[in-house]
């Protein structure tokens, strides 16, 4: 061998155990990554699986690839190579046993490449072991678990079945072009016998995927149907459905025939099959459920379509929980306007992050808002950046809270609480690269780097040799990895989908971050799609919530208490990495937000279907939310309590409207351990409560005052401070509902205040610079007067209020006026309108 030959061996050598030392270094990292999280079930299992589709594939592809090598070995008489022995060249016949092992490396090779699938291992980990819904389907009588669990593994066994055949037959069609028994010759291709046979075979085999592909079609349209919306309908069960069972076993038959006529050279025959098959293909599936409507006569589609679309309400509402929700009462709504004002907050999170963005100095703000239950109603902690600290070649971000009360936290107001420190956040959303500290303590879950194999496996894996020969921090170094919540998330729970918002939490000093997980499948059948982000569902409930501590990166994942039986397969299977709610501390447990995901989820599918307990009534969710862009962000929640003495709770609201526009009823979805999802339908809404035209009156009324205030010379008088509204929000309020909205002046360069607070009861709009001074409850500080006035200080409060009319109608504040004649109102015991 020459010195050239030599160095190029040696140079692929070396790169092969580079690239095959990196794999070993990082298998290894993640293997101690998922031992110290108390997961390494998951890993084993990960591993398994992974292992197994490489091996399925990898074998398949190997056979399939050889068997055709081979075939095109046949038309291979002898192999010449040019061989130069000083001056001359010399021809020199490869051996057959060499040319057999080039045959089987290069279909090693080419087989090893097709096993590389983008599947996940969770596809054949749920056809291992997914368990039986005990539901079967009106249609083909299979289990639900069918759908859910195998179909999945299914279509990825046929997609790598296509891609493979695609590689062998590009391979193939090229190898015989080279040794000229396929070549073109006088304006016509000729083939040799060889190679007819050979083609035809692929033939046959195509065939038989475009039969396994009708198969997987009769399956799917469960999901995509020719209904409206993609619902399965009468003509797919009559027509569409037998159809494709039809072609399927059509092609079997069609595959058989192409081989035979390519093998004795009956071209004629296989390409009249190829043909026919193709034609019925085209006219069973497109043409004929055209014209089986056509030739159905006279038949009303409504009475058609009704058992097929109640199958479909019926399996949307189980594949969305629908039956879970539960109906609240007026007990659980609030009955007073104190008890209003207590459970809403008059600040949003976007304009409240904005506020403490540009009201410190030196400040910055983290884009996140914690909220949790306070006396006098739902309290915000902003998270703010306060410094920076180093560790190895990685920062992390420090954080303290800012406390705002829900009423009154305006930032020119000077009632901030005082910032609380909490510790180093070493794990956050949208954390980039791996994190080195020391650990004397051993609360965080790292990989300990004490040896020199962990160290060459970080240092190997992460490309950063600097690791390996550098100082660590001591005592006790441990690798963090996996800082971002999502990714860490996913790591420990791939099986689960996630919601769309990290939300921190904060319990004393500690920062959590909590991540919604869903059990979800887009191949559960008959059911309605719901997009979800970029991502559209025919199942979707809530599995579990994933709490991630921001100091040291633990994750708790708490299992709901009644589970879904998507959930339960991986609940099951995994029982080690999954807690109950019991094992979480019961302060932290209060405070975790709502499923807002799910229950917007929830109240689109009610809308469409109601629930077995409700009816099917046509409801809808507002198409606006009357909220400037600006004001938009994370969603604000409420505070909620189930009734009399029991706990506060955070909750969020979503109102559902009726054919009339008007708001038919609110979906509630509360927060806590006991997560859940209500409904609190309004049976007689009032007129004022049409939603299109509530917005519509708002947005005149904020204009109204932003004309009052620039009379008043106020802060909305120029384009400096300009007005924006916020998001319209509702409360159950009696047997009503009230809805509020706050106006914001948005200086371009300072921080945003509240300028009005909009509260709309039953067909009232009531207006304040406070949600207090709004529901005309009696200022802060001073105790609300509970005896009768005497006819003096009766006299002297109408004379007050009448001079206060008078006053306000001069200078033209209506708003002024308006308040005063609300007071004058509510002193003459008529209520508020």
């Amino acid at each position: 061998m020459t010195t050239r030959r030599w160095l190029v061996a040696g140079f692929a050598g070396l790169a092969l155990v580079l690239l095959a030392g990196r794999a070993a270094a990082t298998v290894y990292m993640s293997y101690q990554w998922y031992q110290a999280m108390g997961a390494a079930p998951v890993w084993r299992a990960r591993a398994a699986n992974a292992a197994l589709l490489h091996l399925l594939f990898g074998s398949l592809g190997v056979v399939f690839v050889f068997l055709n090598l081979n075939w095109v070995r046949g038309t291979v008489v002898s192999l010449v190579v040019p061989r130069r022995v000083a001056n001359l060249e010399i021809g020199e016949e490869v051996p057959s046993r060499s040319l057999l092992s080039l045959l089987v490396m290069v279909s090693v090779a080419v087989g090893g490449l097709l096993s590389i699938t983008g599947d996940p291992w969770t596809v054949l980990e749920a056809a291992r072991h997914g368990l039986p819904f005990q539901e079967s389907d009106p249609y083909f009588a299979l289990d639900l678990g069918f759908y859910v669990h195998w179909l999945p593994f299914e279509e990825a066994c046929y997609s790598w079945a296509v891609i493979t055949w695609i590689v062998v037959a590009v391979l193939v069609i090229v190898l015989y072009a080279v040794t000229r028994s396929l070549r073109w010759e006088r304006r016509r291709l000729r083939v040799s016998a060889h190679a007819r046979r050979h083609l035809s075979f692929l033939g046959a085999v195509l065939l038989l995927l475009l039969g396994w592909s009708y198969r997987l079609d009769a399956y799917g349209g469960l999901s995509f149907g020719h209904g409206a919306d993609g619902a399965y309908s009468y003509i797919d069960n009559k027509v569409v459905l037998l159809a494709r069972l039809a072609l399927a076993m059509v092609s079997v038959v069609a595959a058989a025939l192409v081989a035979w006529a390519g093998w004795v050279g009956r071209l004629r025959t296989a390409f009249w099959t190829i043909t026919a098959l193709l034609a019925l293909s085209v006219g069973l599936t497109s043409i004929l459920p055209g014209a089986a409507l056509r030739l159905m006569g006279p038949v009303d589609p409504v009475a058609r379509e009704r058992p097929y679309l109640a199958i479909r309400a019926g399996y949307s509402r189980r594949a969305f929980g629908i039956d879970r929700i539960q109906r609240g009462g007026t007990e659980a709504a609030a009955g007073t306007g104190s008890d209003l004002a207590r459970r809403i907050s008059a600040w949003e999170s976007a304009p409240l992050a904005r506020a403490a963005e540009r009201g410190g100095p030196g400040e910055r703000a983290g884009r996140r808002v914690a909220w949790e239950e306070g006396p006098a109603g739902p309290v915000a902690r902003i998270l703010l950046s306060a410094g920076t600290e180093q560790a190895a070649t990685i920062q992390w971000t420090s954080f303290r809270a800012l406390q705002f009360v829900a009423e009154g936290a305006d930032s020119s107001s000077g009632r901030r609480g005082a910032g609380a420190p909490l510790g180093p956040v070493l794990v956050q959303d949208s954390a980039r690269g791996d994190l080195v500290l020391a650990d004397s303590t051993g609360r965080i879950p790292g990989v300990a780097l004490d040896g020199g194999l962990a160290r060459l496996a970080l240092a190997w894996s992460a490309q950063n040799f600097r690791l390996l020969l550098g100082d660590l921090p001591r005592p006790s170094p441990r690798a963090i990895i996996h800082r971002d919540v999502r990714e860490r998330v996913r790591a420990l729970a791939p099986f689960f989908a996630q919601g769309r918002s990290v939300e921190p939490v904060l319990d004393g000093d500690s920062l959590y971050w909590a991540l919604d997980l869903y059990a979800a499948s887009a191949d559960y059948p008959l059911s309605r799609r719901v997009p979800v982000g970029d991502d559209e569902w025919s199942y979707y409930q809530h599995a579990a919530t994933a709490l991630v501590q921001a100091a040291t990166g633990r994750v708790l994942l708490v299992a709901d208490s009644v589970s879904d039986p998507l959930a339960r397969s991986w609940i099951t299977r995994f029982p080690s990495i999954f807690v109950s709610w019991s094992a979480v501390a019961p302060s932290l447990a209060a405070r975790v937000p709502p499923d807002i995901d799910g229950a917007t989820i929830q109240a689109t599918v009610f809308a469409h279907y109601g629930s077995r307990t409700e009816g099917s009534t046509a409801r809808q969710l507002p198409p606006v939310d009357g909220g400037d862009s600006l004001a938009r962000g994370a969603p604000t929640p409420v505070e909620f309590t189930a009734s009399a003495g029991a706990e506060p709770r955070l909750a969020w609201t979503v109102p559902l409207l009726d054919g009339g526009d008007r708001v038919a009823g609110l979906i509630v979805a509360t927060g806590g351990a006991s997560r859940g999802t209500l409904w609190f339908p309004i049976e007689r809404p009032p007129s004022g409560l049409r939603w299109h035209a509530l917005v519509d009156r708002l947005a005149q009324a904020g204009s109204g005052i932003s004309a009052a205030d620039s009379n008043r010379g106020g802060a909305g008088n120029g384009s400096d401070s300009p007005l924006v509204r916020g998001r319209l929000r509702c409360l159950p309020f009696r047997d009503t509902a009230a809805c509020v909205q706050t106006l914001y002046e948005w200086p371009r360069d300072g921080a945003p205040s509240i300028a009005r607070v909009l509260v709309v009861m039953a067909d009232s709009v009531l207006s304040g610079a406070t949600l207090a001074e709004a529901l005309h409850l009696p200022p802060e500080g001073r105790a609300a007067r509970t005896g009768p006035l005497s006819p003096a200080e009766f006299r002297m409060r109408v004379s007050a209020l009448y001079e206060q009319m008078r006053a306000a109608m001069r200078r033209g504040d209506w708003t002024s006026f308006g308040k005063a004649y609300q007071e004058l109102g509510a002193l003459l015991g008529q209520p508020p309108r």
